[in-house]
């Protein structure tokens, strides 16, 4: 009997005991004990041969345990490598199940190939029932997932991963459906996946990005992973790689298989991507579905050898891929063929949308020329009809291309480039030097004369110009800019042209926003430095101009059906974890980064400037060290052991305050380890604080359909964090005190006469250093303005402010009636614009110097703030209340659908349009003698 003789082949007693007790307990977690046990004391020969066991014999089929033909998928195990032999003989050995396996497979794919899902879903049960589950089988059923436009087709694949039990290979499934998603940035996943951990399920998924492998090492345990899996898998990826002609035989394999499988290889899937921007990529995210097929593989290993972020893609290949890239792009001899080119078969000659194929292309004829670009008029056209250049062309290129430039244009597009590539200090100085010659030089310093030329010859790359001027970026350009508010009035021009270049409204918010928050921060005042402070300003902007388009994404289809719930994250892993929810906490993380580390407007610009420049060593030392000079004192430094004592205490002393400037109070990296600000969460406080965040992040735009509040709960939730860093800081800065900074000289060791001078030398000295400490620790606590806010009286002010600059003459008696409310995050933009439209019209229309009524009424419901906002203002002595009355009815009655795009500053349209989008209620208008009383209300969902 096979299994007695399987039995027998196990040398010891030991072993085959604990395998027939496997029998009698089939449960997994029984199995896989015995097999740690296993694995511990007998030889490796043994142990494979009990695996082989498990995952061969019908004896143990009910153990649940990973089978070479499985009808689902098993929890991961970590089984022991094999040579490329045992798992050869073993794939033969099963040459009949395998081959009928694949006849069953060709089926599917003919069906998927000609869109036929109802009958490729009908071969799948087939395939199931003939176990035949596998990640083949599971990247059958995404591609009829992505590509099917049924909803009872796309409810029947959810089932099958529901019978696969897909979750116990969790991680390679999610790597399939964000690869291959229309919604998902290929390359930011592709780089995800390098981050993976390089166990069975981590190299399978790695294996996704990139089909060929780049060494034997690489291929075997590849090999291995996949026979984890299945045998069908394996046997699958074998004759995938064969074709490099360098790793894996056929002729190793049974002929049978063989044959099975190139019938598959040769059929065509479908290539039209009629809803695709960009047929090629989508092609491309589908063709590692489908690698079998030579057409998927040959695309796949054409295009994907340039599109990716790692350089030096040449030396790593093969000379198979060699001669097949060449193949390919045979008819690229020059720019201007890059132009032209598509592939017909994906584009249907339509060359205007081959975006992803002109890239590769162009990347195709940078290697041949090794970076020579020759015409650099058509590059910069190219730019404008190709994708993620930045990304993918190699530094060595742009460095060449940079040292060439001529044409002011090919320097800018090559600067933005490199910037891309890599976002170093270097990089970034080069394009804003670029920038800044060429506006001063060509455009009289204006930067939207600048942009408007270039946007006439690539408005990609003027897109990008746009995202990357953010306002400490133009700060830096110091001959243009002379001032920080300078700074801010530029960017929003900017906005507000390519808004008007684009018709994008949200540029022209933007710019707006950019104003109010300069007009507030007039009335706020100067910042108080004397704590711990990050510009909530400057990074609710870095929030905006990097990472709140992607997370808005991410969160909307995260929300799309179920109120969200407190996520419990391994924030350790999100990195290169797939869910939506692991990316949206992935750029969190980014964004905490930059709360901590940046240099401009993080803690770690406050730390450097303030803290460790002198200040903090300057600070606790200078009064000390200068304490004995005092003349009540000088005497007693001519007793030798006390002077002796002191010289010593006071270099202790100044030792311990260099030890925390230099090696505590900084942000932890390489060069601080014992730095005491972590740019990750590293505790449970924090990781509840984290989770607590994304969930606030999901309400708000499950409630607001918009993520307005965004950036502000991610600011508020960022000094949550960090005060668990700064708690410990402030403690060690206490611990540090008591250690070294209390002096204490013992009166019997020479000074017993001066006991009384001494008592009071220690106790006035230990006072001033207390009082040092204290003021030090005080440094580490959160400043009263840590997130974007202001109190409604100062909205008001600014408004006001902003206003008399229209209005010169407006001079109104104010009556205030307000008790001091603060608006935290993007509600106060909105309630900005509703008092300008309202006020605007009081100064326009109204009496100069009538009396303007400010008043607001608070009220709690449903846990939420309810406000409403009351202005009063009189009607000027020419006016007919009564035509105004009219007047005002009819704009409130009009239709005011293009409100935000026609009417100007004062229109009452606006304030409607505002009603009906639900950022303002309850917009009323009512008369009292010559008084117009305006009034709207606000709701606050989050509110710190």
């Amino acid at each position: 009997m096979t299994t007695k003789t399987g039995l027998q082949k196990i040398g010891s007693h030991g072993v085959r005991n604990i395998v027939r007790g496997m029998l009698a307990n089939p449960n997994k977690t029984s199995t896989e004990r015995g097999l740690t046990k296993i694995a511990q004391f007998a030889t490796l020969s043994d142990y494979k041969i009990a695996l082989d066991l498990l995952r061969k014999s019908q004896l143990f089929k009910l153990n649940d345990f990973s089978r070479y033909f499985p009808k689902h998928f098993s929890r991961p195990f970590e089984f022991p490598e094999y040579v490329e032999d045992e798992i050869i003989e073993q794939i033969n050995s099963s040459s009949a199940k395998i081959a009928e396996l694949i006849i069953i497979a060709y089926d599917v794919v003919d069906a998927i190939c000609k869109l036929q899902f109802e009958s490729a879903i009908d071969h799948i049960d087939d395939f199931v029932q003939k176990e035949g589950a596998s990640v083949f089988l599971l990247r059958l059923a995404y591609y009829i997932k992505n590509r099917a436009d049924q909803p009872n087709l796309v409810k029947k694949v959810d089932g099958l991963l529901d019978r696969l039990q897909a979750r116990n290979i969790r991680y390679p499934q999610l790597v399939i459906r964000e690869l291959t998603s229309q919604n998902t940035e290929y390359l930011n996943i592709r780089e995800k996946v390098n981050f993976a951990e390089s166990d069975y399920l981590g190299l399978i998924a790695k294996s996704l990005t990139d089909h060929i492998p780049r060494s034997s090492e690489v291929f075997l345990q590849t090999l291995n992973s996949f026979y984890a899996i299945s045998a069908l898998d394996a046997t699958l990826y074998y004759l995938v790689v064969s074709r490099t002609q360098v790793f894996g035989d056929l002729a190793r394999i049974e002929e049978s298989i063989v044959a099975a499988y190139s019938k598959l290889a040769m059929l065509v899937p479908d290539r039209h991507y009629a809803d695709s921007g960009d047929p090629g990529l989508s092609f491309f995210r589908d063709s590692l579905l489908l690698i079998e097929l030579n057409v998927c593989y040959e695309y796949r290993t054409c295009h994907g050898a340039f599109y990716s972020g790692t350089d030096g893609k040449a030396f790593k290949r093969l000379p198979f891929e060699v001669g097949l890239i060449k193949g390919y792009f045979s008819e690229i001899r020059s720019l201007r063929d890059v132009a032209s080119f598509v592939d017909v078969a994906t584009n249907e000659s339509n060359c205007a949308i081959a975006w992803f194929e002109k890239s590769t292309a162009l990347m195709y004829i940078l290697e041949q020329r090794d970076g020579e670009v020759g015409d650099e008029a058509t590059f910069v056209e190219l730019m404008s009809s190709t994708r993620d250049i930045g990304v993918i062309c190699e530094k060595r290129y742009l460095l060449s291309m940079s040292s060439k430039a001529t044409s002011d244009e090919f320097r800018l597009v090559v600067a933005c480039l490199s910037y891309i590539k890599s976002q170093t200090q270097m990089n970034e100085h080069e394009l804003r030097s670029v920038i800044q010659e060429i506006a001063m030089s060509r455009f009289d310093s204006d930067l939207v004369l600048l942009l408007e030329n270039l946007y006439h010859k690539s408005p990609s790359v003027t897109e990008h110009l746009i995202q990357v001027m953010d306002e400490a970026f133009l700060t830096k350009l110091f001959i243009m800019v002379d001032r920080p508010n300078s700074a801010i009035e530029h960017r929003a021009k900017i906005f507000e042209w390519y808004s008007s270049k684009v018709g994008d409204s949200t540029y022209l918010e933007r710019a707006k926003n950019l104003r109010i928050d300069v007009q507030i921060n007039k009335e706020k005042g100067t910042i108080d430095d004397s704590r711990i402070y990050v510009d909530p300003v400057k990074f609710v902007q870095w929030i905006n101009d990097n990472v709140l388009d992607q997370l808005s994404l991410l969160v909307a289809d995260i929300c799309a059906e179920n109120e969200p719930s407190l996520p419990s994250m391994e924030w350790s892993k999100v990195r290169s974890g797939m869910t939506q929810l692991e990316q949206a906490a992935t750029i969190i993380l980014k964004a905490y980064d930059e709360f901590c580390s940046n240099k401009k407007f993080g803690i770690a610009s406050y730390i450097g400037r303030r803290i460790r420049h002198g200040t903090l060593k300057n600070t606790g030392f200078n009064d000390v060290k200068n304490f004995a000079t005092r003349d009540e004192f000088t005497d007693l430094l001519t007793i030798e052991s006390f002077n002796q004592e002191f010289r010593s205490w006071i270099c202790d002393y100044e030792n311990c305050l260099v030890d925390l400037r230099d090696n505590y109070v900084h942000i932890q990296d390489e060069k601080h380890p014992n730095g005491m600000i972590v740019r990750h969460f590293d505790s449970l406080g924090k990781i509840s604080s984290a989770n607590h965040m994304l969930l606030e992040v999901l309400k708000s735009f499950y409630n607001n359909k918009n993520g307005l509040e965004m950036p502000y709960i991610i600011t508020e939730y960022c000094w949550r964090l960090i005060e668990e860093d700064l708690t410990k800081l402030r403690e060690l800065i206490m611990e540090r005190k008591a250690s070294y900074g209390v002096f204490r000289f013992d009166c019997t060791n020479g000074a017993r006469a001066r006991q009384r001078e001494v008592q009071e030398f220690n106790q006035e000295l230990n006072s001033l250093v207390s009082d040092k400490f204290r003021l030090i620790e005080s440094w580490f606590n959160k400043p009263s303005i840590a997130s974007p806010s202001a109190e409604l009286l100062l909205l008001f002010k600014a408004v006001l402010s902003e206003i008399r600059g229209f209005f010169v003459d407006f001079s109104p008696k104010l009556n205030l009636d307000e008790q001091g409310w603060v608006i935290r995050g993007g509600a106060y933009f909105v309630i900005y614009d509703a008092l300008f439209i309202i006020i605007y019209n009081a100064a326009r229309y109204g009496k100069l110097d009538g009396e303007l009524y400010f008043g607001v009424v608070i009220e709690e419901k449903e846990g939420k703030a309810h406000f409403k906002i009351t202005i009063a203002s009189e009607l000027a002595d020419s006016d007919d209340p009564t035509e105004v009355r009219n007047s005002i009815q009819s704009a409130l009655d009009d239709d005011c659908e293009d409100a935000l795009v026609v009417e100007g500053r004062s229109g009452i349209r606006k304030l409607r349009r505002m009603e009906q989008d639900l950022y303002i209620r309850n917009v009323e208008y009512s008369f009292d003698g010559n008084r117009v009383v305006a009034s709207f209300e606000f709701v606050l969902d989050y509110q710190s």
